[in-house]
């Protein structure tokens, strides 16, 4: 009877094997099998730079001079590449590295101001350095085709928002994962001074129900990062822009900050906002205290997990950290109410937090300090991963320059085809 028993859970443990599939891999900081994983990697030494797709144990290169400009869509699929000053884009497909459109455009050079935007259908080229006007395409997955010129110069404008003013330095707008929702600077009194300022109120409204969620209580300076000086226009950086929805807009992250020492440092206290029950969450026992305002805030891509650059302790809040200054990464569960710091400390090359598609993994671009004393300064960083349930890293690639995407493949997304 024993021997059946042993039997019988052997068994069970491989069928729930199978049934987990790839979450059955006992490496903490693998890529699924069903996720891609795509960074750029800069190879100084051959003047070359590579795209790299990683989907579980398998990895694809696609290299390229690096005298070349280029864009990945955000979701990893295609690559825009041409030369500098030339007139010839092609259009490059990732995953089976083939080239679905080339195309010449007459009495055009191109700089290697490019990008994607969001849906990753259009391609947009800054036409000088010293405009804000753009050449803009629309790709069908098979042909890029040209579409009317972009300025940005001409700003966005809501007129939906009550007492929102546009046109003055206070009519910050921070969109939501909500397309109804906004979060945004109100000027209930109408009084502008020298047409930059006004005594704004941060409000959280819904344009759908025509109605206001919540006026916030709190400085705004420090929501958007950057003042101006009413009377002669100079603008002065305080930090990031300390404010970030959760990626379903259930939460508002904040930073209920104000200036202190002459605003050479910051008193403040990071607070969350639940939409839903209409309630507060403060970080009372001040576990972020040392944040690191330059950092940003960093919610999970798919969770309640709040990810924030902690400086080293002991230090003064510096409104204007270095980044040499010694950074851990802390992790606030808003479900289970635990912080987690990471083991290491770290270089930051970027504030950028890239997750992974459980959450499990915050991918982030720096490099380790070995030692306290010697900061890395360079425009080459690694790829680290954090585990955000253990707060161990490993360096999972040197010579990093860019991460571009951590997403579930899709179910038409076949590797190799």
């Amino acid at each position: 009877m024993k021997h059946i028993n042993i039997t019988l859970c052997a068994m069970f443990i491989i069928i729930l094997t199978f049934s987990l599939g790839i979450h059955a891999q006992t490496d903490p900081f693998a890529v699924y099998d069903n996720e891609l994983l795509v960074y750029v990697v800069e190879d100084k030494d051959n003047n070359q730079r590579q795209i790299v797709s990683q989907n579980g144990d398998r990895q694809s290169l696609y290299t390229f001079s690096s005298d070349k400009c280029f864009a990945v869509t955000s979701d990893g699929k295609y690559l825009a590449l041409y030369e500098e000053n030339g007139n010839t884009i092609q259009i490059i497909h990732l995953n089976s590295q083939t080239v679905l459109s080339q195309t010449t455009w007459d009495n055009r050079t191109f700089t290697c101001g490019v990008a994607w935007l969001p849906k990753s259908t259009i391609l947009s080229i800054r036409k000088s350095l010293d405009n804000l006007l753009y050449y803009e395409f629309y790709f069908d997955g098979s042909n890029l085709t040209q579409r009317p010129d972009y300025d940005g110069n001409i700003l966005t404008t809501y007129p939906q928002l009550p007492y929102w003013i546009p046109n003055i330095f206070t009519n910050r707008v921070w969109k939501s994962p909500n397309p109804d929702i906004f979060l945004y600077e109100s000027c209930p009194s109408g009084e502008v001074l020298n047409n930059l300022i006004c005594d704004v109120k941060p409000v959280i409204y819904n344009i759908s129900q025509n109605r206001v969620i919540e006026e916030l209580d709190v400085n705004p300076d420090y929501l958007r990062g950057q003042i101006v000086d009413p009377y002669t226009g100079r603008t002065q950086s305080l930090s990031s822009g300390l404010v970030m929805w959760s990626y379903d807009a259930r939460y508002l992250a904040f930073c209920d900050c104000e200036y202190s020492s002459g605003m050479t440092t910051v008193d403040g206290i990071i607070t969350i906002y639940d939409l839903q029950t209409d309630t507060y969450w403060r970080d009372k026992n001040y576990e972020f205290y040392f944040f690191n305002v330059r950092g940003g805030l960093g919610w999970s891509s798919n969770s309640y997990i709040l990810a924030i650059w902690i400086s080293g302790g002991g230090s003064d809040i510096y409104p204007d950290l270095p980044n040499g200054m010694l950074n851990h990464l802390k992790f606030y569960n808003l479900q289970s109410n635990t912080y987690l710091t990471s083991e290491g400390v770290f270089d930051r090359g970027s504030s950028r937090i890239t997750w992974s598609p459980d959450s499990r993994i915050a991918a982030i671009w720096a490099k380790e300090r070995v030692n306290p004393e010697e900061s890395y300064v360079g425009t080459v960083y690694d790829l680290v991963f954090i585990s955000t349930t253990t707060g161990e890293h490993t360096v999972i690639d040197t010579d990093v320059t860019e991460i571009i995407t951590w997403r579930v493949i899709e179910e038409d997304e076949e590797w190799g085809e």
